[in-house]
Parts: structure tokens; sequence; C-alpha cells
């Protein structure tokens, strides 16, 4: 399939876009990568609030941990 034929999330992935990384953050999840002229690029997804990570108070609880970029294609 061509690059530009795919949803945008999974585009630098199949392009061979080198990621600097990627990162769960509850609320969203996150890709790093350099556009051509070097300049860092963060491409993300926030998820439905219905989703959001919450304490029993309700306050949310977000967090940063490594993007399982496996699970991210699977769904996309």
């Amino acid at each position: 399939m061509p690059a530009q034929a795919m949803p945008p999330e999974r585009q630098p992935i199949y392009a061979g876009v080198p990621l600097d990384g990627a990162a769960e953050r509850g609320v969203r999840a996150a890709l790093y990568l350099r556009e051509p002229e070097g300049n860092g690029v963060e491409l993300y997804w926030d998820r439905p609030e219905s989703n959001w990570p919450r304490q029993p108070d309700g306050t949310l609880a977000m967090f940063t941990q490594a993007l399982d970029l496996e699970a991210l294609l699977k769904v996309s």
C-alpha cells in the first residue's frame, strides 16, 4: 500500500522514517520524529475522554510510558 493511501499514523512507520521516540500518556499517544530539515515533529492522537485514566476522586491520572507500536498498528 503506498504511503499516501495509508492512515497518517501509519505513514512514518511504513515509510521507513526513523522515530526519535514514542510515548503513551494515558490521554494520548505520541510519536516523535524529524522532518527533512531536522526539525522535531510530534504526532499525537487524543484518546476519547471516557477512556482517560482517573484517580478514585475523578482527577486525571496521567503517566508516561513507552508506546506499544505493534498495538498501535493493529488498531489503526
